[in-house]
């Protein structure tokens, strides 16, 4: 009878032992569960129990940099930049973008700032944007270690100089939209996948490097809009991992030049029909490409 007993702790303890292993492992034992980014903790990403719930950010001016929209730190010098982390806003309901930072001619914002460890999700529902920023002309932002989740744009960006980095946009309609006019802008060690439509859409007249990022199960890994005048879009994307993009990993509309080499188009043949001229005039070169996946991609 007592080894009976010990068997049935001995067997107990091993089986309890399997499924510490199998979640340390990343690995999902219950089919209905959908682990997100958030409900992990990697990478220098907060983890979803980490963050406070806030209200929806909106910043018109530089007076409105203030603890009450979220800054925790920092005096707006470039040096010294105003701080908005550590918060989870719930769009769920909202008629507002979760972060929105507007610089206009009339009262324009001049400080600079970060966004860091913010995770936004669930405003697709009312078509709200995760970040949306507008600052002109003036480089003065980035955004950091964030997370946007089920909204309409992940993360939408107009201005020059702004810089993406070690986020992840997922399960959104786009993943991150440069609006045209777009200057200078760095998507760097993302993670954009799952999106509805693209990873990145890039409108006209913009200039964006895209490097180290993982962009897969999107329609359209990146989407190119090259309309308007003569100015066309200047993309440097390298480094990257395209996986397993409905259409195609790299969609180039007309007025597109710049250069994608050294990335990864979901197996080991290359990028052949997986990087399609739409239409118009266009030059980006594809090779040489990666025959596996950049093992450096993605949030660090």
């Amino acid at each position: 009878m007592k080894r009976k007993i010990i068997a049935i702790v001995i067997l107990g303890m091993f089986l309890l032992a399997s499924l510490t292993a199998l979640s340390t492992a990343g690995i999902v034992t219950s089919a209905t569960s959908e682990i997100t980014a958030a409900e992990k903790n990697t990478n220098g990403i907060l983890a979803k129990g980490d963050y406070t719930l806030h209200d929806p950010i909106k910043i018109l001016s530089d007076k409105d940099f203030n603890a009450a929209n979220g800054v925790t730190s920092g005096s707006g010098t470039q040096a010294d930049p105003y701080i908005i982390e550590g918060w989870e806003i719930d769009l769920s309901g909202k008629d507002s973008s979760g972060i929105q930072i507007v610089s206009s001619l009339l009262s324009p914002v001049t400080k600079y700032f970060v966004i860091r460890n913010c995770y936004i999700h669930d405003g697709q529902e009312k078509g709200q944007d995760g970040i949306a920023l507008n600052l002109l002309k003036k480089a003065q932002g980035s955004i950091e270690n964030c997370i946007t989740e089920r909204n309409k744009k992940g993360i939408d960006i107009y201005g020059n100089g702004i810089q993406i980095k070690n986020c992840v946009s997922n399960y959104n309609d786009f993943g991150i939209l440069v609006e045209p006019d777009g200057k200078n802008i760095v998507i760097d060690h993302c993670d954009l996948s799952n999106n509805i439509f693209d990873g990145i859409l890039i409108y006209c007249r913009s200039t964006v490097t895209v490097t180290n990022c993982n962009i897969s199960d999107n329609l359209n890994g990146i989407d190119t809009i090259g309309v308007g005048g003569i100015i066309p879009i200047i993309l440097k994307a390298n480094n990257n991992n395209f996986k397993s993009n409905n259409d195609y990993c790299l969609l180039i509309n007309k007025k597109t030049f710049g250069n994608a080499k050294d990335n990864y188009w979901s197996d080991s043949k290359g990028p052949s029909g997986k990087v399609f001229p739409s239409y118009g005039l266009f030059l980006v070169w594809s090779f040489p490409y990666l025959t596996e996946p950049n093992p450096n991609a993605g949030p660090q």
